[in-house]
């Protein structure tokens, strides 16, 4: 099972502004690699999920993201049984440790079933 836990604000300070989230985050630390859609063929980009909900990601990244961009990205569940294209929206991105954090939404909101699958 995971653990539950909001993503500290970049750099380990205070959450900034009010708390717009509409769903319980779980800390995670998921390889995964992400597409932008508004780039035909590009190669999958390395990433990781920080944490995610039923309603978006962390997705923390060695490049920029710029908000308002639309990603596919690729999960699997740890035990390889299933796989996921998540289609996201880039809410915000900000420096994070040595690379960018991007906050997501995704299109829509994952199942119960498919987020414990996830974890």
């Amino acid at each position: 099972m995971s653990q539950s836990s909001a993503l500290a604000a970049p750099a380990g300070g205070p959450t900034i502004g009010p708390e717009r989230r509409r769903a319980e985050r779980h800390a995670c630390q998921i390889s995964t690699a992400y597409h932008p859609l508004a780039e035909a063929a590009s190669q999958p980009r390395l990433a990781w999920i920080a944490d995610i909900s039923r309603v978006g990601l962390a997705l923390v990244s060695g490049h920029p993201i710029r908000p308002t961009a639309r990603l596919g990205i690729e999960v699997r569940s740890p035990d390889g049984a299933f796989s996921y294209l998540l289609i996201v929206h880039v809410v915000r991105s900000v420096p994070y440790r040595d690379g960018w954090l991007a906050g997501c939404a995704f299109d829509r909101t994952l199942t119960h079933d498919e987020l414990e699958n996830l974890l």
